[in-house]
């Protein structure tokens, strides 16, 4: 009766580390992640700022368009679209970009 026990948890507890090894290794595969064959990511987070506890700003390049999204409690939420990304534009400071835009919360808060 002892030994059956002991064999059932020890056949378990293989059957667990067997299931983590292959969990890890998809992952480190990228199979998991839909990243499998292409090395290089289409979708770039180019920068996140946090607005307070719960909401923020982020700067996502995909396919040379840049989109600025908010995220938050309630949802995300697509604030504009930036089509024209070249390598000088992409070296602006982004909050410079906010400040310009209107977009810059601090200064908002100190109006």
């Amino acid at each position: 009766m002892e030994t059956d026990i002991l064999f059932a948890l020890t056949g378990l507890i293989v059957i667990l580390i067997v299931m983590y090894l292959l969990a890890w290794l998809l992952k480190r595969s990228g199979l998991m992640t839909g990243q499998l064959g292409s090395k290089e990511a289409t979708i770039v987070i180019k920068e996140t700022k946090f607005i307070d506890g719960r909401n923020r700003l982020h700067v996502v390049e995909w396919y040379n368009k840049r989109y600025l999204i908010s995220s938050g409690a309630n949802g995300c939420s697509l604030i504009g679209v930036d089509c024209d990304v070249t390598p000088e534009k992409s070296s602006l400071d982004f909050q410079q970009e906010l400040t310009d835009s209107g977009l810059d919360y601090k200064s908002d808060q100190k109006n």
